[in-house]
């Protein structure tokens, strides 16, 4: 990234000749350091670049410094609330509650007081529009269902907690109270989400982050078929993304400075490696869906031959992740349960060796997957007629 715009460099050019006109005095003498220096359009510009290098703290401190500038820029503050949505969901990940639920509630109470209500009818053709409505409803959405899930985790230490006291001891029911409580808020905050991103995903070019929202939720909500097809219509989308960000990568090589265009290169091909893992996640999501699907028509008399269609679909999801993210061995071991449905004993063994093989060369300890990969190769090999080995 280029730390000083070009009209920066030519006008101290120009000025350089002429330095013994400049006065002695510091013109800069008494300014706070934390004041911008450039114009409004250098900042906005770094915070969209470190904002998709999923460098959020410096694209927020980029943002800020642009609304010193330019009080009330809508994009400003819609991208400090993104930013902030991003810094509490990863903190969300690494447990640390208390602090998530500050950046979450940040960025919905934000985004919230920037959204008008209303929604655009295409994402596409209000992508750049100076106020996209669309864009802070998804912030609002994904913050809501954001503290759904600290909601949802707090509750769960709280039962924890009551079910370790003694059932005469006072906090006891105090502590399933505030569980309950808990669960409530979870329960309306995540109907809020779903609502909205149902709104993002109806509008035309939706935004691929509203339709895995979608797909996420309504499996959470035992709507497994509905979650099922919203998952294939994401995936569909992020084919197009995939192809977009592979295009962006070929034209890095167009850049002509060298440290600028392994920057671009770095920033894309992380891109490339997100929309992967997002695709291995969701074939993996599908696989295991197909998968209930087929062991539950087993017990249906004449059945048979619909859960095998079931199953034969988990297996080409499973093999799709396994083309995303090649990396993703814990795939192989429900991949083997689904060949093993299918009679395809000597398939699965092959799987399940592979697994137990990585695994071992990983020195990885001891595990529930494990123990159900060698479960199920005895199984498999009794199937073929072959001691286990």
């Amino acid at each position: 990234m280029t730390l000083f715009p070009r009209a920066f460099l030519l006008l101290a050019a120009a000025l350089l000749p002429a330095c013994a006109l400049l006065p002695l005095s510091d013109p800069d003498e008494g300014r706070n350091p934390q004041d911008p220096q450039f114009d409004a359009d250098y900042y906005a510009q770094n915070a969209k670049e470190y904002f998709d290098g999923d460098q959020f703290l410096r694209a927020r401190e980029q943002w800020e410094q642009q609304l010193k500038l330019q009080p009330g820029n809508w994009m400003a503050q819609i991208g400090i609330a993104s930013c902030d949505f991003h810094l509490g969901s990863l903190a969300l990940d690494r447990g640390e509650i208390r602090y998530a639920e500050d950046r979450l509630g940040a960025a919905h109470k934000a985004a919230a007081a920037l959204w008008d209500g209303k929604i655009e009818a295409d994402a596409a053709q209000a992508s750049n529009i100076p106020v996209a409505q669309w864009k802070a409803a998804l912030v609002v959405a994904m913050a809501a269902r954001g503290l759904s899930d600290c909601d949802t985790l707090r509750g769960r230490m709280e039962n924890q907690r009551s079910a370790s006291l003694g059932p005469q001891d006072p906090a006891r029911q105090t502590l399933a109270t505030s569980a309950e409580k808990l669960g409530h808020s979870a329960a309306t905050r995540r109907a809020e989400a779903l609502q909205l991103f149902l709104r993002l995903d109806a509008m035309g070019s939706p935004t691929p982050e509203a339709t895995l929202n979608v797909a996420e939720l309504q499996v959470a909500s035992n709507d497994a078929a509905s979650g099922e097809s919203s998952f294939r219509r994401w995936l569909q989308v992020s084919t197009s993304a995939r192809e977009f960000w592979q295009k962006q990568l070929e034209q890095c090589e167009q850049e002509p400075d060298q440290r600028m265009r392994e920057a671009k290169r770095a920033v894309v091909n992380q891109k490339i490696q997100s929309v992967r893992a997002k695709r291995a996640t969701v074939l993996v999501r599908l696989g295991n869906i197909a998968y209930d699907q087929g062991e539950a028509l087993l017990t249906t008399p004449g059945a048979q031959r619909d859960a095998k269609q079931h199953f034969s679909r988990a297996v080409d999801d499973l093999n799709g992740a396994m083309e995303a993210e090649p990396a993703r061995m814990d795939v192989l071991v429900k991949l083997a349960q689904c060949q093993g449905r299918l009679g395809q004993f000597e398939l699965a063994t092959n799987n399940l060796e592979r697994y137990i093989r990585t695994r071992s060369e990983q020195a990885d300890s001891w595990d529930e997957n494990l123990n159900t990969a060698f479960r199920l190769k005895a199984e498999f090999a009794a199937h073929l007629k072959k001691p286990p080995q």
